[in-house]
């Protein structure tokens, strides 16, 4: 009996918890979920990003529509605009019921206060409002615009990644434009 009870209790010496291999690899795997999780949340945060700026571009792009709607026919065939070239501050203050402006001044006021609004929301983004037939040449958005035909588009960008290489930031204006909505502001003077 007692080289019974021996035996026993040498079985159960030999096996007193895990061995220093099989946690190392619970480390590895615990590790690796852990990236992926990380992974996956940065993705999400890119994602949430991108959505974030697109809705700020849309919702540009009708305000722009809205103020070439209020304005008449002539002065909207001057709409054109872009970034890389803003207007300059108007010198009539439009805002109030005492303003006395004429239809170029408010318009000329509204694209000034549109931009600076956008640029507030967009820093270092670029936005083209122009005539364009073809906005896509080879299924690639461009910032050219052909300023024929009758289509309003505002085109829109934005960065998304600031990384440096070699020196270089990357910027919204390098890239084509990530947006681009066509808008419907009085194209032609009635009667010409």
């Amino acid at each position: 009996m007692l080289s019974t009870l021996h035996k026993s209790e040498n079985r159960f010496t030999h096996q007193n918890g895990a061995s220093l291999i099989e946690v190392l690899v619970a480390i590895v795997i615990f590790s690796i979920g852990m990236l992926g999780t990380a992974g996956l949340q940065l993705s999400s945060m890119r994602s949430s990003q991108y959505t974030a700026k697109s809705s700020i571009a849309v919702n540009a792009a009708q305000e722009y529509s809205d103020i070439m709607q209020t304005t008449s026919a002539a002065i909207t065939l001057t709409a054109a605009f872009d970034s890389n070239n803003p207007p300059s501050e108007p010198t009539t203050n439009c805002v109030g019921t005492a303003a006395n402006c004429s239809s170029e001044q408010l318009f000329l006021y509204s694209q000034y206060d549109w931009w600076k609004r956008l640029e507030a929301t967009i820093p270092g983004g670029r936005v083209v409002v122009c005539m364009d037939v073809a906005a896509r040449v080879s299924d690639q958005l461009t910032w050219t615009c052909d300023a024929t035909g009758t289509a309003w588009v505002v085109k829109v960008s934005w960065i998304t990644k600031e990384k440096t290489t070699a020196g270089e930031t990357f910027t919204a204006q390098e890239g084509a434009p990530k947006f681009i909505m066509q808008v419907y502001g009085r194209n032609k003077v009635i009667g010409s």
